[in-house]
């Protein structure tokens, strides 16, 4: 496996978000488990945000009737959410989703050739190791992120998604640059309004995991 080819190199929310949080040569993570579920979980709900087969409103997620999502990782949270009986709020799906929400996404990159998951069984419990085969197409997410950021370039809204999510989760220096914050202001203008409440919630959900963590 030599990395992503040019027909499989077209990404989701999520994958970007991964992709980003993820250190390209090393595989370790710019976030604790916590944080990158969360995150990850956010840039799911995103990706059918984006294609309309959710809205979210009143701090809920409802389910919208309509075409199948580009991914069967998608699909499958679609049916999900498409089940329960009643909208379940935002910050609901988030939790739930960030538990599983890393090995989904990881493993839908390994299908496309991004990375490499090795995965070992020891005493303290299940560890995952990323390795990426192409660090160089890692790092060019990131590069064509921070471009987006400093022109205001969202004509790809999945790209603002990345950004704001990103930016929700307190890692915009981190993956970014240390005063990334200060070019936000053109997202916030051209983002669709869900889209920027699905941030708020997930800026919410990521302090109140570090609130529990140190307690």
């Amino acid at each position: 496996m030599t990395g992503p080819t040019r027909e499989r190199a077209v990404l989701q929310v999520a994958d970007q978000l991964f992709l980003a949080l993820h250190d390209d040569r090393t595989g370790h993570a710019h976030a604790g488990p916590a944080a990158l579920g969360l995150t990850l979980a956010g840039g799911l709900l995103a990706e059918l945000l984006l294609a309309d087969l959710i809205a979210v409103s009143e701090s809920l997620v409802w389910p919208i009737a309509g075409r199948r999502p580009g991914s069967m990782l998608a699909h499958r949270l679609l049916v999900t959410i498409s089940q329960e009986p009643r909208p379940l709020p935002v910050a609901t799906w988030l939790t739930f989703l960030s538990r599983a929400a890393a090995d989904g996404v990881g493993t839908r990159l390994h299908a496309g050739g991004w990375l490499i998951r090795t995965e070992r069984g020891g005493l303290l419990g299940r560890r995952v190791r990323v390795e990426f085969p192409n660090p160089t197409a890692v790092a060019c997410v990131v590069v064509d992120l921070q471009q987006r950021l400093r022109h205001g370039d969202y004509r790809d809204l999945s790209d603002a998604a990345a950004i704001a999510l990103i930016d929700a989760a307190g890692l915009t220096g981190p993956v970014l640059w240390d005063d990334a914050r200060a070019y936000l202001g053109a997202l916030v203008r051209h983002a669709p309004p869900a889209l920027l409440a699905l941030a708020g919630h997930l800026r919410t959900a990521v302090a109140d995991a570090v609130v529990s963590h140190r307690h």
